[in-house]
């Protein structure tokens, strides 16, 4: 009994002390415990203290943008209003810019208006001034010519005067020889203008005329001219024989203006601007015709150039029709001398000439010819006959 009661006693001093052991685990375990128990509520509240300190300071930082955005709305407002202010003021003065583009452009026509003005008038004193210059020309040629007449004559032996005693003893004076004008066509190898066959095309710079051909219409053949291409008009005085003659043959002062006129070939009456169907035009040709319609005799010879025409024969009213040029003295003690009075051939204005143009190397030499329209021409032509 005594040795079973010794181990139990030692067991129940061994379970007690276990359980001591184990109490004091325990224990210690729940210090740990409290200390981080204490631990978290610390932190927690550090947590909780900075959180309210965040918030806090977000809030301040709300607050001083909210004041900022015043302050800068504050200061934006005086700008805003500046701006609508200049834009107002740089509109006014587009406005006055735009207004005052306006007034220069209209200055800008008005002087390109007075610039053309004055080049037109520019080109018709320039034509003027070489008509000018050729009757100049002309009048001293004449006065030359003169001169040497009146030298002649003062060299001369003078005849004594009849005293109405006896027979006259002065030299009759030859007979005044007669003078007529013809027109000058220049013809391959100087053919007559109506022995040529058609169609041909002439060469010469300015000839007339620029073509002969036959019409596609009525198949009859027609002298044409080209709008665009020069005419010369020419025109030279002969004595029957066919000789050269002198306005000085004409007339003593050698003063022999003629005129030169646009007609009409079927009834003889005169070319006018307002008979064209077409645009409007303020003259026949250019240069205008009343600056070369007028020319004097230089060495018996008379030159009318048409640099072009403005009109053309599809454009008359009927279509179609055909023109002469008649030129004549406007000396009234010559204009019934009906040999000193010229008609061209007539013709036709085209836009251009239907004639093909020659072959190189088949062109004929062309060879001047004179064509006279006065009754003493016609009768020289006939006796030839």
């Amino acid at each position: 009994m005594s040795v079973s009661g010794a181990e139990s006693s030692d067991e129940q001093q061994a379970v007690m002390m276990s359980e001591g052991d184990h109490a004091e685990d325990f224990e210690g375990q729940g210090e740990d415990d409290d200390d981080e128990y204490d631990d978290a509520e610390g932190e927690e509240g550090e947590e909780g203290e900075e959180g309210e300190e965040g918030e806090e300071g977000k809030e301040e930082e709300d607050e001083e943008e909210e004041e900022e955005e015043g302050e800068g709305s504050d200061d934006e407002s005086p700008t805003k209003k500046q701006r609508v202010v200049g834009n107002d003021v740089l509109q006014a003065q587009n406005q006055r810019l735009h207004g005052r583009v306006g007034v220069l452009n209209q200055e800008i026509e008005k002087l390109n208006t007075e610039k053309r003005l004055l080049e037109e008038a520019n080109a018709s004193l320039r034509e003027k001034n070489a008509a000018l210059q050729q009757d100049l020309d002309s009048c001293q040629t004449r006065i030359s010519g003169l001169n040497t007449a009146l030298a002649a004559l003062a060299s001369s032996p003078m005849q004594p005067m009849s005293s109405g005693a006896g027979p006259s003893t002065a030299i009759a004076s030859p007979l005044k020889r007669k003078v007529f004008l013809g027109m000058v066509i220049r013809t391959p190898s100087g053919r007559p203008l109506h022995e040529i066959t058609s169609p041909y095309r002439f060469a010469d710079t300015g000839s007339f005329p620029h073509a002969v051909d036959d019409n596609s219409r009525t198949h009859l053949k027609e002298n044409q001219l080209e709008q665009r291409r020069k005419t010369n008009f020419v025109f030279n005085a002969t004595f029957e024989d066919g000789s050269s003659a002198s306005e000085y043959d004409i007339s003593p002062s050698g003063l022999v203006p003629y005129k030169m006129q646009f007609l009409y070939a079927d009834n003889n009456t005169e070319v006018q601007t307002s008979d064209f169907t077409k645009a409007a035009v303020d003259a026949l040709c250019h240069p205008k015709e009343d600056l070369i319609a007028t020319r004097n005799m230089v060495n018996g010879e008379l030159v009318f150039t048409v640099n072009r025409f403005n009109v053309a024969s599809t454009d008359t009213a009927p279509r179609h029709r055909a023109f002469v040029v008649k030129v004549s003295p406007t000396d009234p003690a010559l204009a019934d001398n009906l040999d000193l009075t010229v008609t061209s051939p007539p013709f036709i204005i085209r836009a251009k000439v239907t004639a093909p143009k020659a072959e190189a190397g088949t062109t004929v030499p062309s060879t001047a010819i004179t064509v006279a329209t006065g009754p003493t021409a016609q009768a020289v032509v006939e006796a030839q006959e």
